[in-house]
């Protein structure tokens, strides 16, 4: 997996989830949303990859339907594995929780896309990630 080369230094989804994680840069929070929608893209059919990636810039979107669809079903833990790993190979991110990270970007891409979206990718996996981010966050909409 390429690191995409980002030309919107405005957007609003990377500049949020710099603030929740506490990233100091927008390149290591842009690496920490890549890592966590290729492993997402892993996870879920391709149609609905397309379907949230309509809400995202053109890097994020690369970064989710490049994955493959290749509905991999594997634990949380694996997920959260993956995306660490992920974020080791960034020249952004010298100590990676991917916990955290994968945690603030789920939660603002609830927010982001479509609730019938989020609602049938979390219903095409296993019940701890339903349980785990199945729930919108009280910080309202980031679409903006």
């Amino acid at each position: 997996m390429d690191r995409p080369e980002f030309t919107d230094s405005g957007d609003s989804f990377t500049e949020t989830i710099q603030s929740r994680t506490g990233l100091d840069s927008r390149e290591a929070a842009q690496d920490a949303i890549v890592a966590t929608l290729w492993t997402l893209g892993e996870c879920i059919p391709e149609p609905r990859a397309r379907a949230i990636a309509e809400d995202l810039s053109d890097e994020f979107k690369t970064a989710l339907v490049d994955a493959g669809g290749t509905e991999e079903v594997f634990p949380i833990d694996e997920f959260l594995d993956r995306v660490n790993d992920r974020e080791r190979r960034s020249d952004h991110i010298d100590e990676p929780a991917a916990s955290t990270h994968v945690g603030s970007v789920m939660d603002a891409l609830s927010n982001r896309i479509d609730r019938s979206v989020w609602l049938s990718v979390l219903a095409g996996l296993p019940p701890e990630y339903q349980q785990r981010w199945g729930e919108r966050s009280p910080v309202g909409d980031l679409s903006g």
